[in-house]
């Protein structure tokens, strides 16, 4: 499914909120900005690497998340 909603503003290296539904799931290092996560929302990855040239496979990396 991806992104599919981006609240607030945040800069890549930020901690942010993951939820879904509108249940928080968890918290973790964003390897992006709001502004770059609202350019690719919906997009699969290899689509993403078309808009980002410097594109990681996730927008918040397992190693850098905690589960609520």
């Amino acid at each position: 499914m991806g992104i599919v909603e981006v609240s607030g503003e945040f800069d890549a290296g930020d901690a942010v909120e993951i939820a879904h539904d509108g249940d928080l799931v968890g918290k973790g290092i964003c390897n992006y900005s709001a502004g770059e996560l609202r350019r690719v929302r919906g997009l699969k990855s290899a689509d993403v690497r078309q808009r980002l040239p410097r594109a990681t496979d996730e927008a918040v990396h397992r190693d850098y998340f905690v589960l609520a």
